[in-house]
């Protein structure tokens, strides 16, 4: 590979600081992209994140350095169904769902004021849909509140969130069952055991008369039956917000057939 000229080295600076990136820059005077970027490095040229050379659309990637309500929702979503990757030197973070839940990637997609496709594979049960989305800052921010690589055996929930209910119910959107029967009706999450326990000593706070069930199988789970089960779902659920229809409409069918529902909704709204 020929060394650059001075006059080489000058334009790469230039059109690095003009807004091209590293690798077309390089692949244009004919060497690597680590020289170009060892040559910013070397003339003092504070380097763009990658993934920001790499981004398509514009998205929100501040949004839970500081979360509302409704970005402690995606943080139980993500904390269940989403990813963290950081292979080929690259962050990316997505989330993955069946495609009978396609919503959730499109209100995830929504609540990031994000321009990204939606993708669709096919997987052993049928069809899952992912967005997928290419940033430093949002993998690090998401990082703090515990959603990182390969957690599916060491997912912890902060904290800080282990009182809240908006975190709480997009745990049971991305990993948890609502049954509607109202014969046997059952509210239930999995996930590690630290995800398990938690959930139960949300459920425990909230309601101490009910005592839910917390057991490993493959997974932890923790499941509340009966009464117990409508109790949660009208506390989780008492208000018309953000989240998976399929799962609310279940869990408000089994609130509203129970007291505890009707007096959070006066109360609340």
């Amino acid at each position: 590979m020929p060394r650059l000229t001075e006059e080489q080295r000058n334009q790469a600076l230039v059109c690095y600081q003009q807004g091209e990136s590293s690798e077309s820059i390089a692949k244009r005077l004919g060497c690597s992209g680590p020289a170009i970027r060892g040559l910013l490095r070397r003339r003092g040229v504070l380097l763009r994140d990658a993934s920001a050379c790499h981004t398509k659309h514009p998205f929100r990637d501040d949004l839970f350095l500081a979360p509302d309500a409704e970005a402690r929702y995606w943080l139980g979503v993500l904390l269940t169904d989403g990813w963290v990757s950081d292979t080929d030197g690259t962050r990316r973070t997505g989330l993955c769902v069946h495609e009978r839940d396609r919503e959730l990637a499109e209100q995830f997609r929504a609540f990031l004021q994000a321009g990204h496709k939606i993708g669709r594979k096919r997987t052993k049960t049928g069809f899952s849909v992912q967005l997928q989305i290419r940033s430093e800052k949002l993998a690090s921010s998401l990082a703090w509140w515990g959603v990182v690589p390969r957690k599916s055996l060491i997912a912890t929930p902060h904290a800080s969130l282990l009182s809240c209910r908006h975190f709480w119910r997009g745990v049971v959107d991305g990993d948890g069952e609502v049954n509607a029967d109202l014969a046997s009706p059952v509210l239930s999450v999995c996930g590690t055991k630290a995800v398990a326990d938690g959930f139960a000593d949300f459920c425990r706070s909230v309601f101490p008369m009910y005592e839910p069930s917390v057991y490993p199988a493959k997974v932890w789970y923790t499941r509340l039956h009966g009464e117990g089960a409508k109790q949660i779902a009208a506390h989780l659920y008492r208000t018309d917000e953000y989240g998976l229809s399929r799962k609310k409409e279940a869990a408000l069918l089994l609130a509203n057939n129970n007291r505890t529902y009707r007096i959070l909704k006066k109360r609340y709204g």
